[in-house]
Protein backbone atom coordinates (compact mmCIF):
# COMPACT_ATOMS: atom_id res chain seq x y z
CA UNK A 1 0.00 0.00 0.00
CA UNK A 2 1.39 3.55 -0.76
CA UNK A 3 1.22 6.61 1.20
CA UNK A 4 -2.12 7.91 -0.85
CA UNK A 5 -3.75 4.46 -0.62
CA UNK A 6 -3.24 4.23 3.42
CA UNK A 7 -4.21 7.82 3.92
CA UNK A 8 -6.88 7.82 1.76
CA UNK A 9 -8.10 4.94 3.63
CA UNK A 10 -8.09 7.13 6.72
CA UNK A 11 -9.83 9.79 5.70
CA UNK A 12 -12.71 7.21 4.60
CA UNK A 13 -12.78 6.04 8.04
CA UNK A 14 -12.67 10.10 8.93
CA UNK A 15 -15.80 10.43 6.48
CA UNK A 16 -18.00 7.43 7.75
CA UNK A 17 -17.54 8.53 11.32
CA UNK A 18 -18.74 12.14 10.44
CA UNK A 19 -21.58 10.79 8.54
CA UNK A 20 -22.57 8.48 11.33
CA UNK A 21 -22.28 11.63 14.13
CA UNK A 22 -19.25 9.19 15.71
CA UNK A 23 -17.52 11.79 18.00
CA UNK A 24 -15.35 8.54 19.46
CA UNK A 25 -14.13 7.51 16.20
CA UNK A 26 -13.83 11.09 15.14
CA UNK A 27 -11.90 11.80 18.43
CA UNK A 28 -9.57 8.68 17.80
CA UNK A 29 -8.10 9.84 14.84
CA UNK A 30 -6.68 13.18 16.45
CA UNK A 31 -3.75 13.51 18.38
CA UNK A 32 -4.22 14.58 22.25
CA UNK A 33 -2.57 17.76 22.10
CA UNK A 34 -3.85 18.35 18.37
CA UNK A 35 -4.54 21.96 16.93
CA UNK A 36 -7.68 22.93 14.52
CA UNK A 37 -7.30 25.87 12.62
CA UNK A 38 -11.02 25.77 11.17
CA UNK A 39 -11.15 28.54 7.96
CA UNK A 40 -12.39 31.88 9.61
CA UNK A 41 -11.89 30.80 13.13
CA UNK A 42 -9.28 30.60 16.04
CA UNK A 43 -7.60 27.70 16.90
CA UNK A 44 -9.02 25.04 19.14
CA UNK A 45 -6.48 23.15 20.76
CA UNK A 46 -6.20 19.44 22.36
CA UNK A 47 -9.06 16.62 21.19
CA UNK A 48 -11.73 17.58 23.97
CA UNK A 49 -11.97 20.42 22.67
CA UNK A 50 -11.72 19.49 18.66
CA UNK A 51 -14.50 16.95 19.51
CA UNK A 52 -17.06 19.42 21.29
CA UNK A 53 -16.86 21.10 17.67
CA UNK A 54 -17.99 17.82 15.71
CA UNK A 55 -21.19 17.88 17.99
CA UNK A 56 -24.11 17.72 16.35
CA UNK A 57 -25.66 15.50 13.74
CA UNK A 58 -23.69 13.41 11.18
CA UNK A 59 -22.88 15.36 7.89
CA UNK A 60 -23.96 12.82 4.76
CA UNK A 61 -23.40 14.51 2.18
CA UNK A 62 -19.68 15.29 2.70
CA UNK A 63 -16.34 14.89 0.71
CA UNK A 64 -13.05 15.03 0.84
CA UNK A 65 -10.35 14.59 -2.16
CA UNK A 66 -6.92 14.06 -1.18
CA UNK A 67 -3.94 15.74 -4.02
CA UNK A 68 -0.90 15.37 -1.80
CA UNK A 69 0.24 13.02 0.32
CA UNK A 70 3.88 13.18 1.84
CA UNK A 71 5.65 11.10 4.56
CA UNK A 72 8.99 11.46 6.20
CA UNK A 73 9.78 9.00 9.10
CA UNK A 74 6.74 9.45 11.73
CA UNK A 75 5.67 12.64 10.06
CA UNK A 76 2.91 13.17 7.42
CA UNK A 77 1.08 16.42 5.46
CA UNK A 78 -1.48 16.09 3.70
CA UNK A 79 -3.25 18.27 0.89
CA UNK A 80 -7.19 18.34 0.09
CA UNK A 81 -9.96 19.65 -0.52
CA UNK A 82 -13.84 18.66 1.11
CA UNK A 83 -17.21 19.34 0.24
CA UNK A 84 -20.23 19.41 1.10
CA UNK A 85 -24.11 21.12 1.08
CA UNK A 86 -26.08 23.84 3.45
CA UNK A 87 -29.49 24.85 2.47
CA UNK A 88 -28.38 23.79 -1.74
CA UNK A 89 -25.09 25.64 -1.68
CA UNK A 90 -22.19 24.27 -1.86
CA UNK A 91 -18.90 24.89 0.57
CA UNK A 92 -15.60 23.66 0.44
CA UNK A 93 -12.10 24.00 2.22
CA UNK A 94 -9.07 23.26 1.51
CA UNK A 95 -6.84 21.92 3.88
CA UNK A 96 -3.65 20.46 5.16
CA UNK A 97 -3.24 18.56 7.22
CA UNK A 98 -0.28 17.25 9.59
CA UNK A 99 -0.13 13.86 10.94
CA UNK A 100 2.18 11.86 13.38
CA UNK A 101 2.71 7.97 14.15
CA UNK A 102 2.13 7.35 17.50
CA UNK A 103 2.41 3.72 18.69
CA UNK A 104 1.96 2.63 15.55
CA UNK A 105 -1.11 4.30 14.31
CA UNK A 106 -0.85 7.79 12.33
CA UNK A 107 -3.02 10.53 14.40
CA UNK A 108 -3.95 14.08 13.02
CA UNK A 109 -1.78 16.43 14.87
CA UNK A 110 -2.25 19.74 13.11
CA UNK A 111 -5.59 20.94 10.76
CA UNK A 112 -5.39 23.86 9.00
CA UNK A 113 -8.42 24.50 6.43
CA UNK A 114 -9.27 27.86 4.43
CA UNK A 115 -12.98 28.52 2.33
CA UNK A 116 -12.34 27.63 -1.19
CA UNK A 117 -16.46 28.99 -1.55
CA UNK A 118 -16.57 31.36 -4.73
CA UNK A 119 -13.60 29.54 -7.06
CA UNK A 120 -13.63 26.76 -9.08
CA UNK A 121 -12.97 23.30 -7.95
CA UNK A 122 -10.43 22.95 -10.28
CA UNK A 123 -8.30 26.31 -9.13
CA UNK A 124 -9.17 24.96 -5.65
CA UNK A 125 -7.71 21.34 -6.01
CA UNK A 126 -4.66 22.61 -7.34
CA UNK A 127 -5.49 20.72 -10.89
Amino acid sequence: MNAMEEFEGLYRGYLDAQREGDIDAIGSLYAEDAVLIPAESLPVHGRTAICATYGGPGRSDIEVTLNRVEIEDNLAWVNGLGHWKVDGQRHGVVFVDVWRRENGNWRMSACISNSSDGFPIEQASGS
